[in-house]
């Protein structure tokens, strides 16, 4: 009698033992279901059960099926914590972006007193091209972290430039200290040829170089297959008839205009072509290019794909020279991943005065030893780069006015045909873009710049008077109650808008190579 009651508590006990293991276990379960406060709840409400339990068998039990029971709360337990946890990292994982590592594992860009990064881009030939020893390319990226913004210029390799040991082309500094360097080892006399054209490029846009980038013609055309080549709209057919070959001949390099997707080799010819159009025409389709690349190669298609980053890597090590660490680098792909391709500005000098960065002119090749070289307009022996300096200012320091963010309008106060196009004209050859050009509802005998009183607003007008001679004309908006409806008839004109309406006195043009006393507003 006794061994069977013995036996009967045993197995009361067994059962109680899986009623209380099910109970917690149901109660972990309800605890996972739930999220937040709930998960805590139903976990404070387990030990609190748990618990009550242990007093129970503590009374009941030995130590030892004591020790066992508590055993499986804390493995329980320690399951719930495991699995919290994972379900955190699972969480972490999925909002995780590649721009968040690179960010992390990269460091921090130098950047000069204005808080931009200058990076200069390098085009070389390489081995068994025509030219091989020239620069093909030469592109200053200026990066603005405050904007998102990149702003691109070109720098044609015509340009003539005098340094300390050398006079002719840009494109041939670095060949021509080579040649005058034979103490020095190929590497030494290349460092000292690049650093002579950076101190040169500085002296005429009156900037600093932060780092430079040099690819060949080579590691550009394998870096595209490998990203599995590049879309592009090309503006205008291009048929040049006598394209360079890699055995120093000539071939024909025919694209028609419209959508093109292009793989390494006809992006090289796209990008070098320069006798189906204008080198400017080229300089202009080396940014487009240079963008295309920037969004296949951040696209998650390239960077969430180990093998297309080995074959980049490989490409990169084998036929590319910097001076960027790799964390560097890797900031570098931060920007380009999280910077809105809309940023991305694109500017280059030229020789036609009607466009933007037409500063440049073909001088008598008698006065350059037979060569076709081009210099500043007005090639001034005080200043020869004041218009270039301007420009370069205007493009990358005041980047809303091309980001749309604060626009520009030219009216036409007077009977006088023409005046607005040749106001927005003026400005825009400086760098200086103008959204609407029109003729004004009033007649003016005095030139006003009309604007709604902001302080970006302030400095932009003190800017714009250094170009164009014009009374500063604050206007009030239209009363707050209706800014919420955001009723835009209400306003004079928009409210990001600074209107330029040009009077009588226009004859009157601030011409900055002429004026040396004006100086531009300092920077807040």
């Amino acid at each position: 009698m006794a061994f069977r009651t013995t036996n009967l508590r045993q197995s009361q006990r067994k059962k109680e033992l899986k009623r209380v293991a099910g109970t917690a276990l149901s109660a972990i379960g309800r605890g996972f279901s739930k999220a937040g406060s709930l998960f805590a709840k139903g976990m404070t409400k387990t030990v609190r059960f748990a618990e009550n339990r242990i007093r129970f068998f503590e009374k009941k039990r030995k130590e030892r099926k004591l020790r066992w029971f508590i055993g499986i709360l804390l493995i329980l337990f320690a399951s719930v914590i495991v699995v919290g946890a994972s379900m955190k990292i699972i969480r972490f994982l999925q909002d995780f972006q590649i721009s968040d590592f690179l960010k992390m594992a990269g460091d921090e860009l130098p950047k000069d007193e204005k808080d931009f990064t200058n990076i200069l881009l390098i085009g070389v030939g390489g081995e068994g091209h025509d030219g091989e020893d020239l620069t093909d390319t030469l592109m200053i990226a200026s990066i603005d972290e405050s904007t998102k913004s990149i702003v691109m210029t070109s720098i044609p390799r015509d340009f003539y430039v005098e340094t300390d040991l050398t006079a002719g082309r840009i494109n041939e500094i670095i060949r021509d200290v080579m040649d005058i360097s034979p103490e020095l080892t190929e590497e030494e006399a290349y460092i000292r040829g690049l650093n002579i054209l950076i101190r040169e490029i500085e002296e005429v846009f009156q900037m600093k170089i932060h780092r430079y980038i040099q690819i060949d013609f080579k590691g550009f055309k394998n870096g595209v297959d490998a990203i599995g080549g590049v879309d592009i709209l090309v503006e205008e057919t291009i048929d040049d008839q006598s394209y360079p070959t890699s055995n120093w001949g000539y071939e024909r390099f025919y694209l028609e205009a419209g959508n093109q997707h292009l793989d390494g080799e006809v992006a090289l010819k796209y990008a070098r072509s320069r006798h189906g159009n204008s080198d400017f025409s080229r300089a202009k389709r080396q940014r487009e290019i240079l963008t295309a690349i920037l969004d296949k190669t951040i696209s998650g298609e390239i960077l969430t794909n180990p093998e297309k980053l080995k074959e980049l890597y490989s490409i990169v090590d084998d036929n590319l020279k910097t001076d960027l660490s790799w964390r560097e680098i890797l900031t570098l792909a931060h920007v380009g991943y999280t910077f809105p391709r809309e940023r991305m500005l694109s500017f280059g000098l030229n020789d036609d005065p009607s466009k933007s960065g037409g500063f440049l002119v073909t001088p008598e090749r008698d006065l350059y030893g037979g060569a076709f070289v081009l210099v500043p307009y007005l090639n001034l022996e005080s200043d020869k780069y004041k218009q270039i300096r301007v420009y370069y200012e205007n493009i990358t320091r005041f980047r809303k006015l091309h980001l749309g963010e604060i626009t520009i309008a030219v009216e036409n106060g007077t009977k006088t045909q023409g005046l607005a196009g040749e106001g927005a004209q003026h400005l825009e050859r400086f760098g200086i873009p103008v959204r609407r050009i029109e003729n004004a509802a009033e007649e003016l005998a005095e030139t006003e710049i009309r604007y709604y009183k902001t302080g970006e607003t302030e400095e932009i007008v003190t800017f714009l008077q250094r170009f164009i001679v014009g009374k500063p004309v604050p206007v009030e908006p239209p009363p707050f109650s209706l800014l919420p409806s955001r009723n835009l008839a209400s306003y004079p004109f928009p409210p990001n808008e600074i209107e330029i309406i040009l009077g009588s006195d226009y004859e009157i043009i601030r011409r900055p190579e002429y004026s040396n006393d004006i100086t531009l507003p300092e920077t807040p």
